[in-house]
């Protein structure tokens, strides 16, 4: 079967090394493939997959705070709430989407909510 949608790319996602069994235990539940890359000066930097996955895992990196930003930050919200945005109004982009399984019951309410 031809899909006329791409392969995606990988994007990068960095955290802090204290939330990496969190981070890993959340893209484990909704099966979320990552590639660890590197770990340096405190930091964890991992690869995943562009399209959904690398939006919902930019969301629960700014909610939970994984990556050492300010959570009340304007800035930071906005984001979040643009990227709750493209979460709740998907459209596949990717070749991978278009077979995709449902998140996880719990991780699913946090990345439907608004922070602002």
């Amino acid at each position: 079967m031809n899909h006329i949608l791409p392969e995606s790319h990988c994007e990068e996602i960095v955290l802090q090394s204290k939330y990496a069994t969190e981070f890993e235990n959340f893209c484990h539940r909704n099966r979320i493939p990552i590639i660890f890359r590197s770990h340096s000066n405190g930091e964890y930097t991992y690869l995943v997959r562009a399209g959904i996955d690398y939006t919902d895992v930019l969301i629960m990196v700014l909610k939970m705070g994984w990556d050492g930003s300010n959570r009340n930050d304007v800035d930071v919200i906005n984001t979040i709430n643009t990227l709750v945005m493209d979460h709740k109004f998907f459209q596949p982009e990717y070749e991978y989407e278009l077979t995709l399984k449902l998140r996880n019951q719990e991780d699913e309410v946090i990345l439907r909510s608004t922070t602002g």
